[in-house]
């Protein structure tokens, strides 16, 4: 633990400030405050950003430790939803490498590969 608190906020909260008061930082495709859409922070900024629909996440970092606590707290936030991710920073999830990073973050945090994308387990 990198002493951060990993927060997963819906994108529209007043509480989650970017979008709002702060710029997103750069990303493969542009996040908005969108109903439905959810971020994660942690002390340096967002993390992971869902889209509305559940289909699609930005990543922010390549640190495993950051992401794994951030895809936890994402997999938490989510127990009641039906997700499947299909593109990961504007990638095809089938072209992303089994042994990236997102990918094994994501899988310990309880998403698994499936001939449709990464669903996530409950």
């Amino acid at each position: 633990n990198h002493g951060n608190e990993v927060r997963t906020l819906a994108a529209a909260d007043p509480a989650q400030p970017y979008g709002a008061l702060l710029s997103w930082p750069e990303a493969a495709t542009r996040p908005s405050r969108t109903a439905g859409a959810w971020v994660t922070l942690d002390a340096r900024g967002p993390v992971l950003y869902l889209a509305r629909g559940r289909r699609s996440l930005l990543t922010w970092g390549d640190d495993p430790v950051a992401l794994g606590e951030a895809a936890t707290s994402l997999a938490r936030a989510l127990t009641s939803a039906s997700v499947t991710l299909q593109r990961i920073d504007g990638l095809d999830v089938t072209d992303v490498p089994v042994d990236d990073g997102r990918i094994a973050a994501l899988g310990e945090a309880g998403f698994a590969r499936t001939p449709s994308g990464l669903r996530l387990r409950h």
